[in-house]
């Protein structure tokens, strides 16, 4: 007789697949219980599962209801085939007395517990979850039709894979908006760019991946997934990467170059460092965006640069603002 029963059946009614035997499971899940002897109890999965007794308890309720709010619904039922009515009925299911929300991510980690990176499940299940969030999203925007247990597992195989000790895990895109590249405009590593005349579209994306790259390691550093001293590292290597690139930039340069071809020689340089994103922190981490950033950081410290002459260019940047 409950409303939100003939509510829900009327959902599915309205998909109009309600006789297609190959059809999904039609669940309704529930933190209450299902009274005993009622068409949702018979409809629990397990061995006492009886999809028929429960068809003939919902067309009682569908007959002997006064409720003027059902009464659409009610109808609509009724006015079923009775094999179609079967075949609806035994595609129902009910999973009463499951835990309430606040309880799924326990239940979740217990299912997963053999999985959970040992010291780092909280961000394992924080990626799952938000994994699981966008798919539920798209499923209520009509984007996509289903999730199916493949997917599911593909996901949690791929998040797991990334706490490997050749991996890290990688964190929802970082939306940057206007407010933000506008407060970075006038850091170093932007008039570093400026000095090699690279374009305002480039010099917007260079600023996403500047702060992407400190967003994420500072929440690798959080979850204490990677040290400081790891990430030092890295930033050494790219230094030293970037050392060999500008001998080379230096050597093909002529003494007596004028100074457009020595803006074309650093524009030159940094799109080199900018293309060499094969540079990893971690050999599984292939996140683009990172080494880009990290060279952008490097350069806002001074400790890279891309203009032939930019440690001149620094100092009479310092010196401007000291004034």
């Amino acid at each position: 007789m409950s409303i939100d029963w003939w509510r829900t059946i009327q959902a599915w009614m309205d998909t109009d697949i309600v006789d297609d035997p190959n059809g999904p499971k039609l669940i309704i899940v529930t933190t209450q219980r299902a009274t005993p002897g009622s068409a949702a109890s018979a409809l629990r999965p397990g061995p006492d599962r009886n999809p028929a007794e429960a068809l003939r308890l919902l067309c009682e309720a569908a007959r002997n209801s006064t409720s003027k709010e059902t009464a659409n619904s009610r109808q609509a039922f009724l006015e079923l085939t009775p094999s179609r009515m079967k075949v609806f009925v035994g595609r129902m299911h009910v999973l009463d007395g499951s835990p309430a929300i606040s309880d799924l991510d326990h239940a979740v980690r217990a299912e997963l517990s053999i999985l959970l990176p040992m010291g780092q499940e909280d961000q394992f299940m924080h990626q799952l979850w938000g994994w699981w969030y966008g798919r539920v999203i798209e499923l209520l925007c009509g984007q996509v039709k289903g999730i199916n247990g493949l997917q599911v597992k593909h996901e949690i195989d791929e998040i797991k894979a990334q706490y490997s000790d050749q991996a890290l895990p990688k964190s929802a895109p970082v939306e940057v908006e206007s407010s933000i590249i506008s407060d970075y405009l006038d850091h170093v590593f932007v008039h570093q760019m400026r000095w090699v005349e690279w374009s305002p579209k480039l010099i917007e994306l260079a600023i996403i991946d500047y702060y992407r790259a400190y967003v994420q390691a500072a929440r690798w550093i959080e979850d204490r997934v990677i040290g400081y001293d790891e990430i030092g590292r890295y930033e050494r290597r790219l230094q030293e990467e970037w050392e060999r690139e500008r001998e080379y930039m230096l050597l093909e340069l002529a003494p007596d170059a004028n100074d457009d071809a020595r803006r074309r020689a650093g524009a030159k340089l940094l799109k080199t460092l900018m293309s060499q994103t094969q540079l990893r922190i971690r050999t599984r981490y292939d996140e683009a965006f990172f080494p880009r950033g990290k060279c952008h950081e490097l350069a806002d410290l001074g400790h890279i640069g891309w203009h032939p002459e930019f440690q001149n260019h620094l100092e009479s940047l310092l010196l401007k603002e000291s004034v």
